[in-house]
Order: structure tokens, then sequence, then C-alpha cells
């Protein structure tokens, strides 16, 4: 037990409370995830017909260098690919697929299309203005759309 005069007991727990109050306001905050449709195309030849595979991406995924989707095919590493985001805001760039692998999950997901692959897609930038366009692109929509609460609903 400790036994501490009366006028030195604030400056004991005051401390304390501080920290607990911290802790819980880290245990309490969630991350807002906001999954978006998108498509992803292989880049061939000019005049190749090329095939449309639809994705979903979590927004909090996407990166100014990369993203990571969810996609219904598979694709071999260093397959050279275009991504498509139509909302929020309009988005095109090539990239290559830098990780392709099955998702085996125990739990059912209840989908129209189901996205059994998880890949992760490096952007490949021919000039400054399309690495300044996905800079803009991640700038302006990300932050509205990816934020951090805490269970009382105050954003961090």
């Amino acid at each position: 037990m400790l036994i501490l005069p009366a006028y030195r007991t604030k400056f004991y727990w005051k401390p304390r409370k501080k920290k607990s109050i911290q802790q819980s306001s880290v245990k309490n905050s969630s991350v807002h995830l906001k999954r978006i449709p998108a498509e992803i195309s292989p880049v061939g030849p000019l005049g190749s017909q090329a095939m449309i595979v639809p994705v979903r991406i979590i927004l909090n995924d996407l990166t100014k260098d990369e993203v990571s989707l969810f996609s219904t095919m598979s694709f071999p590493f260093g397959q050279e690919v275009a991504v498509r985001i139509k909302t929020p805001g309009n988005f095109y760039v090539k990239g290559y697929v830098i990780s392709c692998y099955e998702i085996s999950s125990p739990w059912r997901i209840i989908s129209e299309t189901p996205f059994q692959y998880r890949m992760q897609i490096r952007f490949d930038f021919r000039s400054k203005s399309e690495e300044s366009a996905v800079r803009w692109y991640c700038e302006e929509f990300l932050p509205e759309h990816t934020r951090i609460f805490h269970s009382n609903n105050h954003e961090i």
C-alpha cells in the first residue's frame, strides 16, 4: 500500500490519469475504410484486344507509388497492367504486378463477384505529368475518404 501525504496525491494521480486517457483514446479509435470498384486490363501490343478485369480497391491501400487491390483473376509477376478508377475522380495509370496471391479465407463473403486474389501493382510513370497526376489524386481525394475517428465520432 502506498501512503502519500495529502498535498502530494494530486501530483501522483494527475500523470497516471492523463496516461490512462491517452491509452484509451488509442484503443477506441477506428479507421474509415472506403471500398471502391475499379478495373485493370493487361497492356499488350498496339491493336490487341484488351480484356477488362473488375477489381476492388480500399482507398487506404492506394499510395503515390503503388496500389493493393482485390481481383477476380490472377496476373503473373511483372505483367504490365493499366489501372482505372472512375469514382471518386477519374484516375488512369499503368504499372507492373509485383505480387499476386490467392486469398484463402475461412469466412464466406457474399458478393456478386468473388474477388479471390490479392494483388499489388507498382506504378510505372512514363513522364513527370503522370507522376504529378497520381500525387494530386492522392492528396486531393484520399484525405477526404480515409479518416481516423475516435469512438465518440471526433476526427483525429
